[in-house]
C-alpha cells in the first residue's frame, strides 16, 4: 500500500473516532456501496448501502444502536 493511501486510511480512522461522517463520506467514490452478503438482520445497520446518503445513515444507525 502506498503512503498516500495509508495516510488516506488513517485520516477516516480518525474521523470515525471523532464521529466526523462528513469526512468519511467525503472521502468515498460517488458509486461507493456497502454489503454486508446477508438476507435479513435484526442489526439495524446491517443493511446494503449506496452513495453518500446512504452510507450517511448507516452510521446514524450504528451511532443509535452501539455505545462507543
Amino acid at each position: 500500500m502506498t503512503q498516500p493511501n495509508v495516510q488516506l486510511i488513517q485520516s477516516v480512522y480518525a474521523a470515525f473516532g471523532r464521529g466526523d461522517v462528513a469526512f468519511i463520506t467525503a472521502q468515498l467514490a460517488a458509486d461507493s456501496r456497502w454489503d454486508f452478503n446477508v438476507r435479513h438482520s435484526d442489526v439495524p445497520w446491517h443493511v446494503p448501502v449506496a452513495g453518500a446518503g446512504e452510507i450517511s445513515r448507516f452510521f446514524g444507525a450504528l451511532a443509535e444502536n452501539v455505545t462507543f
